[in-house]
């Protein structure tokens, strides 16, 4: 069974991570079509509704998107949509609606988030590539003539937008009969595995049944995963005749029939890196359309797997990728031979260039550890002339910055990043 903690929360305290949502899910259905099959049920403790929808519950995970405070957000943007336009129409009726926690994120929110408004709202369109139809803001289109009731609907939300805990939340009606939190839900499974287990019959006609039962995947509501009954964020579930593997919540999105997409991809560019004569390039065949939606930029990827990889500036605007630890000083005899010949070749391909090079890199170093010294060891560099003085010698910042990974380390932030000073042990 899946392991996962469920919630009461109002739709409209839940924020959207993306910019952009599409008129259609995954399946062709269409988006708009899918809000009037939301039902409601009576409600229970602060709320009036609690909605009953069509598809999988969403997952939400407490999170900054890099403003101070924080809030209540998902990455399943098409159901909130759905969801937001379901508890408008009841306004100013106290609506909530069951949701799935994550209590971490795996790199998917952060990759994935790109709101302009904080996910206050999210512009609805059938491609990102065509002017929206129009922008989405449940706060423009509510309506209530009774000021009363108003205010204890807003006073609701902006309750359950301030709870900064899980616990904090509300229970499902008639859960409280059973256990809710995921350690108590992980030793009932284990449990009824091992019970499973005991009781099997050892015949050999019985193996094979057991063999091939199936167990859902934790990975089932998310919105990225494959569809196999064509619904948006159900995954197909997987064989095993194992007790059911227990997956915290964090790991749902990324964790499908044992690894997923992101154990694939480690897979397929450890391999590169292993193999003979390897020149630093990392060559996957086919990653947008194998990868990409699920994964993002491969370089992305690359850069959020620190303890495997380390990533240097390579010629012409290229990144060279070795595996972490790899020594990658000054010596370029200490590189991947074709990486190392490159580098020989630009430092010789002008008299006196490599020199300039190594004086320039040493004035650009020192500039940036002033800068990281002044914010406390790190923080966002930001050097202004840097395309006029240190451009053309010695590639982009982050470039370089990622070439010296014995001064930096990168920290992703968003679409941007930070760096700190490498504290020598």
């Amino acid at each position: 069974m899946p392991i996962y903690e469920e919630k009461l929360i109002s739709p409209l305290a839940i924020r959207f991570t993306q910019e952009h949502i599409k008129t259609l899910f995954r399946d062709g259905r269409i988006v708009e079509d899918t809000v009037e099959e939301i039902k409601t049920s009576a409600g229970d403790g602060g709320y009036d509704a609690i909605l009953e929808a069509p598809f999988p519950d969403i997952e939400i995970i407490r999170f900054s998107g890099g403003a101070a405070e924080r809030h209540w957000f998902t990455l399943d943007n098409r159901r909130l949509y759905c969801l937001q336009r379901a508890a408008a129409k009841l306004w100013p009726l106290r609506v909530a609606v069951k949701v799935q926690i994550l209590y971490a994120d795996p790199g998917a929110v952060r990759r994935k988030f790109d709101s302009t408004t904080l996910g206050s709202s999210v512009t609805v369109s059938p491609s990102c590539k065509v002017a929206p139809l129009f922008r989405w803001d449940w706060k423009v289109s509510v309506e209530c003539e009774d000021v009363l009731r108003g205010r204890e609907a807003w006073a609701c939300l902006l309750a359950d937008d301030q709870k900064d805990f899980v616990d904090l939340l509300a229970e499902i009606p008639g859960s409280e009969g059973g256990p809710s939190d995921i350690l108590a839900r992980a030793l009932m499974a284990l449990q009824a595995g091992e019970a499973t287990t005991a009781a099997a019959p050892a015949s050999k006609a019985t193996a094979k049944a057991t063999a091939g039962s199936r167990t859902p995947s934790t990975a089932s509501a998310s919105e990225r995963s494959s569809a196999a009954s064509g619904e948006e964020g159900i995954a197909s579930p997987c064989s095993s005749s194992s007790p059911p593997t227990i997956f915290s919540s964090s790991s749902r999105r990324a964790s499908v029939c044992g690894g997923g997409l992101a154990a694939e991809a480690l897979q397929e560019i450890a391999r590169q890196l292993r193999a003979p004569g390897h020149d630093g390039r990392v060559r996957i065949a086919g990653w947008n359309e194998r990868y990409a939606e699920e994964l993002g930029p491969l370089r992305q990827f690359l850069e959020e797997h620190p303890e495997q990889f380390t990533i240097a500036r390579g010629r012409g605007g290229h990144f060279l990728v070795f595996p972490a630890g790899a020594p990658l000083d000054a010596d370029a005899s200490t590189l991947a031979p074709a990486a190392a010949a490159a580098r020989k070749a630009r430092k010789g391909g002008s008299k006196g260039g490599g020199r300039q090079e190594d004086a320039l890199a040493e004035e650009a170093i020192a500039e940036v550890e002033a800068i990281l010294a002044a914010s406390g060891g790190e923080g966002c560099t930001w050097i202004q002339d840097w395309n006029s003085k240190y451009l053309r010698h010695l590639g982009r910042l982050r470039d370089f910055l990622m070439s010296h990974p014995d001064k930096f380390r990168i920290i992703p932030n968003g679409r941007g990043f930070r760096v700190a000073t490498v504290v020598r042990l």
